[in-house]
């Protein structure tokens, strides 16, 4: 069983890509939205990431250590 099988996953690498562009866009911002509304948006565009990844490492955890 393929342990990363996540990174194949097309949603996956579309997910990144949109981070990028919203790690670049928020980058440009002024200082003060950058660290108080930018942060915001990175968080919650790095959480459509884990979002993705938390029920494969879970499912992990349950099959390796039984659950």
């Amino acid at each position: 069983m393929d342990i990363f099988r996540f990174l194949d996953w097309q949603v996956y690498k579309d997910s990144k890509a949109l981070f990028k562009l919203i790690y670049g866009i928020v980058s440009k911002l002024p200082k003060d939205v950058r660290y108080e509304l930018g942060n915001q948006i990175i968080r919650s565009s790095f959480s459509v990431i884990l979002n993705l990844i938390f029920p494969v490492a879970c499912y992990r955890v349950l099959y390796y250590f039984g659950g």
